[in-house]
């Protein structure tokens, strides 16, 4: 485990879970035992989203009315579902979510099927056997099929019928000097609920009480835009609203440095605005004094990229004061994403701080 970030083993065991939109199940079974000793109330909402309560307390607190805050980050990743079964037994796909195409030949995944998962691997005609048109353009995705060793569509639809999900089998692991990056699947979402489920581990240790309620919401659907993150703040409805979200970084090679959005290794990106939201700017300015009062490293984005549930959560009710917190990943929207194990622990020790050292009002 690397001494850069003390939760790498619970990004681990969350990223390599089965979860993709709408099938979210097994990653809140992990949260919820995770964090079974460390709130005071929970509920899963209608919708499937998993809600604790942190009750405040303490100098400030107004038992009567008080302040609400909140933390949102997503449950699920991008995957597949079958749409179709071939007669050789080829289970042909639709997308969740936004995945790159290109990437995806060759993959290995995990589909959910009657009896639990299945391995399998995406594949598609032969290059050898591709026309030269073929070879230059990219595959399509009605052109990639999953192979789960079936010899027949009777075989198939009896393992893993029309409607079952899949996603990537993709293994999490440490990797650069002293173990400083990481690889794995489901950045996005699932960084953002280990530092969530951490937060709420280190109040409960320490017996901390902060002058408002605390709620954490671990929502669903989030890649494909439902903005489940906006039913949960109805039913909550907060002051403020902090979103954990992951943002591509775009700092490799081939890309400008006036395109590049931000950079690994160099702390939380808190950014004012993204293609959907214009943060609240006195929340954005309490994150950057914060960051500069206890030593988190924290970064600006320095173009308008990303976008996160916050979009919905700024407009629920009569408003909610909103911010971000962002994860920079390489490779997002894919079966390998990479980030750095400092800026896993700068995303948690930021949100920590301002939790602790609350001064919004």
């Amino acid at each position: 485990m690397s001494a850069l970030y003390q939760n790498e083993n619970m990004l681990k065991t969350l990223s390599e879970a089965f979860g993709p939109s709408g099938y979210e199940d097994a990653v809140a079974a992990l949260i919820a035992e995770y964090v079974q000793e460390s709130a005071d109330a929970y509920c899963r909402d209608k919708l499937g989203n998993l809600i604790f309560k942190v009750c405040g307390g303490g100098p400030g607190y107004h038992a009567e009315n008080p302040t609400r805050v909140m933390i949102a980050g997503h449950m699920d990743e991008i995957g597949m579902m079958v749409r179709r079964i071939s007669d050789e037994g080829c289970l042909y796909f639709a997308l969740i979510g936004e995945i790159d195409v290109r990437a995806l030949c060759g993959r290995r995944v995990r589909v959910m099927g009657k009896d639990g998962e299945i391995p399998g691997v995406i594949a598609t005609k032969a290059i050898h056997l591709q026309s030269a048109q073929e070879r230059r353009e990219t595959v399509p995705v009605n052109k990639l099929y999953i192979d789960i060793g079936a010899e027949s569509k009777e075989e198939a639809e009896e393992l893993a019928p029309v409607g079952s999900f899949a996603t990537f089998d993709s293994d999490f692991y440490a990797f650069g000097q002293d173990g400083r990056q990481y690889k794995g699947k489901a950045f996005g979402g699932r960084s953002g609920c280990a530092a969530m489920v951490a937060i709420m581990q280190r109040l409960h240790e320490q017996g901390k009480l902060l002058p408002f309620d605390l709620y954490f919401a671990f929502t669903k659907c989030g890649e494909i835009g439902l903005s489940a993150g906006g039913v949960a703040a109805n039913g909550i409805d907060p002051d403020y609203a902090i979103v954990l979200d992951a943002i591509e970084s775009a700092d490799y090679d081939g890309v400008p440095e006036g395109k590049r959005i931000c950079s690994l290794g160099q702390g939380a990106v808190v950014p004012y605005l993204d293609p959907g939201t214009i943060y609240d700017r006195s929340f954005v300015d309490f994150a950057f004094s914060v960051s500069e009062l206890y030593g988190v490293p924290v970064q600006g984005s320095n173009r308008l990229a990303g976008g996160s549930d916050a979009r919905v959560l700024q407009s629920v009710g009569t408003g909610i004061r909103t911010m971000s917190i962002q994860l920079p990943v390489r490779n997002r929207l894919s079966a390998s994403c990479v980030a750095m194990a400092s800026d896993c622990a700068a995303v948690e020790n930021l949100l920590y701080s301002m939790l602790t050292n609350w001064k919004m009002n």
